[in-house]
């Protein structure tokens, strides 16, 4: 398979290449720090896919005049990169701002072929993400004590793990691996006096060789691990325990590696509660005016960002979330310190561009209609823009059983995560973890427009529900609904949820009227 080229351009007074040895896959192009506009306008003229052909801008001297501001319409957030040499007198306060908008990261120069070998790993243009699911977790003969399986969630293992650690679970699949560095998160929750250690084994490509063994004790695990060799083969993941207690094994995340550049794309980031579940988060800057928006991930069984060319293409600033646990999501609900993390988030977004809650549109295509919706009621946004609504979990579990069987059974675990063992109606409670909120929203300054499927699958009174709450309290509400089930007319879904955009910020935030 041929290797992705990334492309670097050197700006400065000393040209690196030619004098360090660079990887294969990259290409580097060069120009002083005084030509940069002459470079730019030759570029622009005769490279009308310069903006897409520009991976990495390096700065590698100390300082540089404002024609570096010039930059800005060629490069992506997050690309841009500059010597630590480069201080706050040595530059205009100009090219100061400039650094912050492009969201650009200071890096050591001081060894160069190491920071292009850096670079040739991390800059790459897709993301991937993955898991090994807890079904294929297979529990070790010896181990004596209990073993229960919390839906998909977690297996969980009480007793003896004895006074040495040994291996008490695996994996059975293996993963292949390539050049690219891959950072590990496992999930797992324990008693204080039971301890756990993962053990990454490499195999050769067609044989049963191990090539390396690693041994990532708990001290190790309070960040995500970073595999940095390079060998190419299969991956092989074990769990060793020893004490005893309670021990609940969840899944292990796997992702292709940007280390401090970002995670999953250049920039993005991804937050964890104590219980070590994840929330993933993702803010571009667009134009640094008004409104930002706030885009929810659908279900995703490949964890990563969704929906990243569409909300570019309003040239906004935008933020992207992501719920990655589970097989493809638990609809952005959880321990109270989850939920606060995705609050925070929301709410250093909107301090960095330096606006109010009202300057935020919020938003989500199924799974992501519940996050909007549920967040929205903390911040009451401009607008909330939803499509295909799922806000009553507990009914799209019932609906599991007779109404869509065997399609869905991740609202099974939702059922049996977010609800008490001794509740009376399962199906109301988890209902309720929404509508008791959404009851008590003041939605006076806030717009909702949403999008439904008549004869949804999975949660069939949404927007029925929707519709009657907001009556009480004469809430603008638009809604538009097609024939079909949940997952029938995805393509008009999103061409109207789009359209919503549009139309909100051509007439609610630059004076622009629509008609259309």
């Amino acid at each position: 398979m041929a290797k992705e080229i990334i492309t670097v351009l050197q700006i400065g007074e000393t040209n690196w290449e030619g004098n360090y040895p660079f990887p294969d896959n990259i290409e580097w192009l060069y120009i002083p720090k005084n030509s940069i506009t002459d470079f730019l306008e030759k570029y622009q003229s005769e490279n009308d896919k310069f903006k897409r052909n520009i991976n990495v801008v390096l700065l590698t001297d100390a300082s540089y005049d404002n024609s570096v501001i010039g930059l800005k319409d060629y490069i992506e957030p997050y690309s841009l990169l500059y010597t630590t040499q480069i201080t706050p007198d040595s530059v205009s306060n100009e090219v100061r701002t400039f650094f912050i908008q492009q969201m650009a990261y200071p890096v050591n120069t001081d060894q160069p072929a190491e920071l292009v070998d850096l670079i040739s790993h991390t800059f790459f243009s897709k993301q991937y993400g993955d898991k090994f699911q807890t079904e294929h977790l297979l529990v070790s003969r010896s181990f004596q004590g209990s073993i229960r399986y919390d839906g998909n969630a977690y297996v969980q293992l009480e007793g003896s793990f004895g006074d040495h650690f040994t291996q008490i679970a695996n994996y059975v699949y293996n993963i292949p691996k390539d050049e690219k560095p891959l950072e590990f998160w496992p999930e797992y929750i324990k008693t204080d006096n039971c301890f756990v250690q993962y053990r990454i084994q490499m195999i050769r490509l067609g044989s049963n060789d191990i090539l390396s063994e690693i041994i990532i004790n708990e001290e190790e695990l309070d960040k995500p691990f970073y595999l940095k060799n390079k060998l190419e083969g299969y991956l092989h993941i074990s769990i060793l325990a020893k004490g005893k207690g309670t021990l609940k094994l969840g899944p292990t995340h796997y992702r292709f590696s940007r280390y401090h550049f970002g995670k999953l794309l250049p920039g993005g980031e991804i937050t964890a509660d104590s219980n070590r579940q994840e929330i993933f988060h993702y803010f571009h800057p667009g134009d640094f005016t008004p409104p930002l928006n706030v885009y929810f991930s659908g279900y995703r069984t490949a964890e990563g960002f969704e929906g990243y060319w569409m909300m570019k293409s309003l040239n906004k600033p935008f933020l992207l979330l992501a719920d990655p646990r589970l097989e493809g999501g638990s609809f952005y609900i959880g321990s109270e310190e989850y939920e606060e993390t995705i609050r925070r988030v929301i709410q250093d977004s909107l301090d960095f561009l330096g606006f109010e809650r009202s300057q935020m549109i919020m938003s989500g295509l199924s799974m992501g209609t519940y996050g909007a919706l549920y967040y929205g009621i903390d911040f009451a946004p401009h607008a909330i823009v939803v499509g295909k609504p799922l806000v009553n979990l507990g009914t799209m579990a019932y609906n599991e059983r007779i109404i869509r069987p065997s399609i869905f059974p991740t609202s099974l675990d939702l059922l049996k995560q977010y609800t008490s063992e001794d509740s009376d109606n399962y199906q109301k409670e988890l209902d309720n973890r929404f509508w008791n909120k959404f009851e008590k929203a003041d939605w006076s300054q806030t717009q909702l427009r949403i999008a439904y499927m008549k004869n949804d699958d999975y949660d069939r009174t949404a927007f029925y529900d929707l519709l009657k709450e907001t009556r009480k309290n004469g809430v603008k509400l638009i809604g538009k609904g097609w024939v079909g089930r949940h997952n029938d007319n995805s393509g008009a879904i999103t061409q109207w949820f789009i359209n919503q955009y549009r139309h909100i910020i051509a007439t609610d935030f630059s004076g622009d009227k629509d008609e259309s």
